[in-house]
C-alpha cells in the first residue's frame, strides 16, 4: 500500500487499539504530570514552528516532533512523512519521529498503520476519548517521549510528541493511580484489567507480585492490593502506606 492509499472500507484497527489501550493508565498518568508541570501554560493557546520544531504553550517553548494529523471531514489520518507540504528537507528535523515509527519502531512490520501514509480512522478510534487516542497512546509507548500534545486547527487536529530536556522525567503518581485505573476500566473494556496493571508496573519499574488472585503493586510511598476474578477483571482495590 503506497503512502497516499488508504482502505475504502472501514480499516481494522483492533491490534492498534488494544496495544494503545494497554498503556492508557501509563500515558494518562504522565500526561497529568506534564499538565501540572505546565501550570497555567497548559490552558494557553498553542503555536507551532515546523521549521524550528518548536511548540509554544503560553510562556514555554518546547522541542517537538510532528507525527501527523486527523482530518475531521474525511475522518482520515495522514502521517507527517506522507504529507506533501512537509516533503522538503527543511522539515526533516521535525518529521524524524514519524519516520522512525515507520521504519524502526518495534512493531513497524506488524502495525500496518505505521507504514500506511493515509488511512481511515473509524468510530472505534474515537470511542473513549479524543479521536485518534489509540494511535497516540501506542506511539507514546513506542517512542517514550517526555509527553504528547494535540491541537485543534479547525478542520482537523495535529498530534506531536515532546522531546525537550526542560521537561522532567515524571515519576508514577501513587495517589492518582486508583482513579486512573478505574477510568481506564470504564473506557477501554477491550483490555483485561490485569494487563493495565502489569503494563503500568513494567513501565515505571514498580514491584508487582501476586498470590492467587491478589496482586500487590508497590510504590515508594504506597502499596496497593488488587484482586482479580478468573477473567482478569478487578474485583477489589485497597491501599495503605508503604
Amino acid at each position: 500500500m503506497s503512502a497516499n492509499d488508504y482502505p475504502e472500507t472501514p480499516a481494522d484497527h483492533t491490534d492498534l487499539i488494544a496495544f494503545g489501550a494497554r498503556h492508557s493508565v501509563v500515558v494518562n498518568d504522565l500526561q497529568e504530570s506534564f499538565s501540572e508541570w505546565l501550570g497555567a501554560d497548559a490552558q494557553m493557546n498553542w503555536s507551532v514552528d515546523l521549521l524550528t520544531g518548536k511548540l509554544t504553550l503560553g510562556t514555554r517553548q518546547l522541542s517537538m516532533q510532528l507525527w501527523g494529523s486527523h482530518a475531521y471531514e474525511s475522518d482520515t489520518w495522514l502521517w507527517a512523512w506522507a504529507n506533501e507540504s512537509y516533503a522538503g528537507a527543511e522539515f526533516d528535523q521535525v518529521t524524524g519521529a514519524a519516520k522512525w515509527l515507520r521504519d524502526a519502531s518495534p512493531d513497524h512490520e506488524r502495525a500496518w498503520e505505521l507504514t500506511t501514509g493515509k488511512f481511515s480512522m473509524g468510530k472505534e478510534m474515537a470511542e473513549g476519548g479524543v479521536a485518534g487516542w489509540p494511535l497516540q497512546f501506542a506511539c507514546f509507548a513506542w517512542l517514550r517521549p517526555k509527553a504528547v500534545y494535540s491541537g485543534d486547527y479547525g478542520s482537523g487536529r495535529f498530534f506531536c510528541s515532546i522531546h525537550d530536556e526542560k521537561v522532567p522525567d515524571f515519576a508514577p503518581d501513587a495517589v492518582r493511580f486508583p482513579r486512573l485505573l478505574t477510568n481506564a476500566i470504564s473506557t477501554v473494556p477491550m483490555v483485561p484489567h490485569l494487563d493495565l496493571v502489569t503494563t503500568y508496573a513494567r513501565w515505571f519499574g514498580l514491584e508487582l507480585t501476586n498470590q492467587a488472585q491478589t496482586w500487590t503493586l508497590r510504590f515508594p510511598e504506597m502499596v496497593y492490593e488488587i484482586t482479580f476474578d478468573e477473567y482478569q477483571r478487578v474485583t477489589g482495590l485497597q491501599g495503605h502506606s508503604a
